[in-house]
């Protein structure tokens, strides 16, 4: 009996800390996320979707729960019978109807050795119980409230749907987590292998489905929640099944992340999806695939100069990508990239996006209809096909490979002349080349460079400064019987002038011609 109430008393030393990912996605529909607009007699208000998660001690002082929130004491010493309770409400704090989530699962686990000798998990041995309830709990009467739905907390929760109106709040949910009295030394660790749990708490919200609005009632129907990834695994499988998805950390991956004939949402959270595996395309949307990424930044870097891409495209895709850092290094790719003639039903947006691939390309359009509204782009841009809008930001001329001269009109035509059509896209270190080649299955249909600031000052190899060109258009081919493609240029500024003082800018066709 004596040791059997010494191993009831034992002290479990094993911490479970509460870090709270905290989650809220608005479906492919998006709330109304605009300014708002007025005039003398209207107003035009943007829609609002803002669910809080609360937690409190007492049921009575709530606080507000972010991502680093600790719930449950960091330095709490489980033994058999401890009990915590805390109590969780939701919060729509937005003026748009919602439904939500609340899950928790272990985010990550610490096996131990007990005092026989034999490996452990303290999940196996903790238990947790969740009850709404309008009253605050004694730590044994929340025990008996939850008791007799209690489980494991190995076997995780999800919580069943739930609705709240604009300025609702949900009923104060009871999360009881308790070691069992009757749990033995086959919890009791040796003192050397302590157990620990990283016990995660999501909650996942979007727009409510029943939401009224001039569009009826069902516009947003299907609108998704996120799974939340912090892994390879997690995230292709989530992707490859169509679900949108949520970063909760930085993530590498070693195979292309592809989306065919799915429509997914990747929300990065802040956080890096990157690859340094050789050949490796870190985006793929190919056949019909549709993926919308926002918020985070997609990085190449790659230890040797394999063909590699940040973002690839082709088919019928429809890639948007917004509010994102791009990047590529040491790589013969591209940043953003179509592929050829495959590529004629192709749409890629990128908004309010940095791209960056110094010495080398940064964007390859040779067909599909690509827009670029307010990016900041370092790197060459070549076009040579499709339907091209590039609409505000800065852009800024790289250099290549740390050349030695400016390519003017004369070293163009040479260039170009000697350019084979199976070589893809040319390189003179300007910042945007349009190569209207109008054969082999291209079709360069429209370019409009418009509110731009381009930076194109290179520091040469041989020593010394000159100024690249913003943008050079070449009739590479130049077709009888057809007409060149007359870029629309309009408002751009262009801080460094050319020698002879004019814009850099060239227009010519392999015949020397210019217009």
């Amino acid at each position: 009996m004596k040791n059997k109430s010494n191993t009831q008393k034992s002290l479990f030393l094993s911490a479970v800390s509460l870090m709270l990912c905290v989650v809220m996605l608005v479906g492919m529909t998006f709330a109304w996320f605009t300014d708002s607009v007025t005039n003398k007699n209207n107003k035009i208000a943007s829609g609002n979707l803002d669910a809080k998660l609360m937690y409190s001690k007492d049921g009575e002082t709530w606080t507000e729960v972010e991502s680093d929130t600790k719930i449950f004491g960091e330095n709490a010493l489980w033994e058999p019978g401890y009990t915590e309770v805390i109590y969780l409400k939701v919060k729509n704090a937005g003026n748009l109807a919602l439904k939500y989530k609340i899950g928790m699962n272990i985010a990550q686990e610490t096996a131990g050795i007990n005092v026989n000798g034999e490996q452990f998990k303290l999940s196996e041995y903790i238990k947790f119980g969740v009850k709404e309830t309008e009253t605050v709990y004694e730590n044994r009467q929340a025990v008996d409230a939850v008791k007799a739905d209690s489980s494991p907390l190995s076997a995780g929760y999800a919580g069943e749907d739930k609705e709240l109106k604009k300025g609702e709040e949900s009923k104060m949910m009871a999360l009881v987590v308790y070691m069992p009295d009757d749990v033995g030394n086959v919890a009791n660790h040796n003192g050397i292998n302590v157990p620990s749990i990283d016990l995660g708490v999501s909650m996942v919200a979007t727009q409510l489905s029943s939401e009224s609005d001039s569009f009826g009632t069902d516009y947003d129907k299907d609108a998704k929640y996120p799974v939340l990834v912090d892994s390879q695994d997690e995230l292709t499988e989530a992707v490859a099944a169509g679900k949108d998805v949520k970063l909760t950390e930085n993530i590498e991956i070693n195979e292309a992340l592809t989306v065919s004939k799915k429509d997914v949402s990747i929300d990065l959270n802040g956080k890096e999806l990157s690859s340094s595996t050789d050949n490796v395309k870190l985006i793929q949307a190919v056949d019909s695939g549709q993926v919308h990424i926002v918020g985070g930044s997609l990085k190449v870097e790659t230890a040797t100069k394999s063909a590699t891409a940040v973002v690839f495209a082709q088919g019928n895709s429809d890639v948007v990508i917004e509010n994102c850092n791009i990047s590529i290094k040491n790589s013969r790719g591209y940043a953003v990239v179509t592929n050829g003639s495959s590529s004629k039903n192709t749409s890629i947006t990128l908004k309010n996006t940095n791209i960056v691939n110094e010495k080398d390309y940064a964007c390859y359009f040779p067909a599909g209809n690509i827009v670029l509204e307010n990016c900041n782009v370092t790197g060459a841009v070549i076009i040579s096909g499709g339907n091209v809008t590039i609409d505000g930001g800065t852009y800024k001329a790289d250099g290549f490979q740390g050349q030695a001269k400016i390519w003017h009109e004369a070293d163009t035509i040479r260039y170009m002349t000697k350019f084979s059509s199976s070589d893809g896209c040319g390189h003179m270190g300007d910042s945007i080349l349009i190569m209207d080649r109008r054969s082999n299955g291209y079709d360069l249909q429209g370019v409009t460079i418009k509110n731009i600031t381009f930076n194109t000052s290179l520091a040469m190899s041989g020593g010394g400064t000159a100024t690249a060109y913003a943008v050079k258009y070449v009739d590479y081919n130049n077709v009888p019987g057809k007409d060149r493609v007359v870029p629309v240029m309009e408002n751009n500024t262009y801080n460094d002038k050319l020698e002879s003082g004019k814009d850099p800018l060239m227009f010519i066709g392999t015949d020397g011609t210019e217009y």
